[in-house]
């Protein structure tokens, strides 16, 4: 299954010395380059003001998707939204069923 994860920083983030930020970031970002590696981070994305990212990952499991959400650095202060996500041609094919099915009754 894939799953969408986006991270916030709260202002909580903000009000952290620089020095306590940084680690966490180095931290975030190892984490990242691990999971690419095994192939279980397919992309990421930050945002253009830096406050955030976005990431496509791939789950065996929900339980898989909730232990990444506890290695998450710093997690206390990121706002964190995991959602299941499929494929474009998969949405179709399930609208268009959707819609048969409506449509008979």
């Amino acid at each position: 299954m894939r799953f969408l994860l986006t991270m916030r920083n709260k202002d909580s983030h903000y009000a952290l010395p620089l020095k306590e930020r940084m680690p966490f970031f180095e931290k975030r970002v190892m984490l990242i380059e691990k999971n690419l590696n095994k192939g279980r981070c397919k992309a990421v994305y930050f945002d253009a003001d830096l406050k955030g990212s976005f990431s496509i990952w791939d789950f065996n499991t929900n339980e898989e998707a909730a232990q990444l959400i506890l290695e998450i650095p710093g997690r206390d202060h990121v706002d964190i939204d995991i959602q299941p996500v499929m494929d474009l041609d998969v949405a179709v094919k399930q609208m268009k069923m959707y819609w048969e099915i409506a449509l008979k009754e």
